[in-house]
């Protein structure tokens, strides 16, 4: 680091790579913030493993962001600020990120919902599927339940499951099906289709065939994006790649401009099985060099950092809580599910048009990204940072201890030594 400093101080490297390199270091640092709890108001009693336990066996044991499990988040990207979360039992709550003045000090801090809309005809009856911010209003924000249809695109022959809009054309939308496929659509369009995306197209509409003289692509007859549904998009914050998942255990990413499946193999470590819609992002542009974008995928029971161009694993994301949860409300009733991530998001700042904000963290922190939990439980992820308080602390004590274990070490020695000069003779 200090080498850094004095090559930025001496110009030897300029602003953007400076940045850029401490960025890519702090993606790569993220780790469990226990510290940081969001307590929606229900109480009641923790199930851990089938087994209830006191409520105030530990520090936040009893604390639910939405006790019936949390199904959705979002977060705007303009100011980094507000965190919005749906539940299963159909309410979304409004978090300030602000609340903690200081969260890059490893200090507990238990967030309150700023407003609440309850289960009520004129809102939602159903759990909240997703949940989404208008791309230039960070006061208005979308939601979807299971108490409605909304109603889609002709083309797909079976249920949409995933959709995502261009970040460089508003009119562009992807959307993925229960049948495998993948369309992009022009929504300016009668027709609406654009095109498919086919896992056996490896060369792109210009090479295959596809696009003809005058600039204009064919629409395939048929094409498989997926050999199974398709649950999860998302597109990279220039618009130059979409990324796709299926219940195939495959990401795959595609280059935008032509249809080309890249071929980027992410590994038999991949989990996808639940039919509802899965969330993941890549990192904006600016935080890492170009073509080392990092992609977030949330794995049943941890989140794994990919690298988006060649796939392999950077880090993996691991303390998501039991895998056996549940809670006993006040009247009585018991709720017992198996764990799993619901939603993920990314805090920054800075964001303009689809952009999911390049300044990390917003204005008080170095950056995190939250995750919703069918436990009920929302939890951050922070990246470590060099010489904060709780790094000197723990190197305060593991000093200590080095000097504690040093003085019995030589003690032992001087029994051994006392013992063995003794001379020894035998009659």
């Amino acid at each position: 680091m200090n080498q850094l400093l004095f090559e930025r101080s001496t110009g030897n490297v300029g602003p953007n790579v400076f940045a850029r390199l401490q960025t890519t270091q702090l993606v790569s640092s993220f780790r469990p913030a226990p510290h940081f709890r969001f307590d929606g108001g229900e109480r009641g009693t923790a199930i851990h493993d089938g087994e209830a336990g006191p409520v105030d066996s530990s520090p936040g044991s009893h604390i639910w962001s939405h006790q019936a499990g949390v199904s959705a988040l979002a977060l705007e990207r303009f100011e980094g600020r507000i965190l919005i979360s749906g539940g299963s039992d159909a309410s979304v709550k409004v978090w300030d990120l602000e609340q903690c003045g200081n969260p890059s000090r490893p200090k507990l801090h238990t967030y309150k919902p700023i407003a609440r809309i309850t289960r009520s005809a004129q809102a939602h009856k159903f759990g909240i599927t997703h949940l989404s911010f208008y791309p230039f209003d960070a006061a208005a924000f979308l939601s979807t339940s299971y108490d409605q249809t909304l109603k889609s695109l002709a083309g797909h022959h079976g249920a949409v499951l995933a959709t995502s809009w261009s970040p460089r054309h508003e009119h562009v939308l992807a959307t993925g099906s229960v049948d495998g496929t993948v369309r992009i659509w022009d929504i300016r369009r009668a027709g609406g289709a654009l095109g498919m995306l086919d896992q056996e197209d490896s060369l792109g509409l210009h090479y295959n065939g596809l696009l003809g003289q005058d600039g204009k692509a064919r629409v395939r007859a048929s094409a498989k994006a997926h050999a199974g549904p398709v649950n999860s998009l998302t597109w990279t914050d220039d618009g130059a790649f979409i990324i796709s998942a299926g219940h195939d255990r495959r990401i795959r990413v595609w280059d935008a401009a032509t249809g080309r499946n890249t071929l980027a193999s992410f590994g038999p470590s991949i989990k996808n099985s639940q039919l509802a819609t899965t969330t993941m992002f890549t990192t904006p542009v600016g935080v890492t060099h170009p073509g080392k974008e990092v992609l977030f995928w949330p794995n049943d029971t941890e989140i794994l950092l990919l690298d988006l161009h060649d796939g392999h694993v950077i880090t993996r994301l691991r303390g998501t809580g039991p895998a056996i949860a549940g809670s006993r409300a006040g009247g009585g009733a018991e709720r017992t599910v198996k764990n799993r991530i619901t939603s993920i998001v990314w805090r920054g700042a800075g964001g303009g048009g689809a952009s999911s904000g390049v300044i990390m963290g917003g204005s008080n922190m170095a950056g995190a990204v939250y995750s919703a939990h069918l436990d009920g439980q929302i939890r951050a992820w922070a990246p470590h940072l060099q010489g904060d308080d709780a790094e000197a602390e723990d190197e305060a004590v593991g000093l200590e201890d080095t000097e504690a274990k040093a003085k019995k070490r030589k003690a032992i020695d001087d029994v051994f030594k006392s013992l063995m000069g003794q001379k020894i003779t035998f009659t």
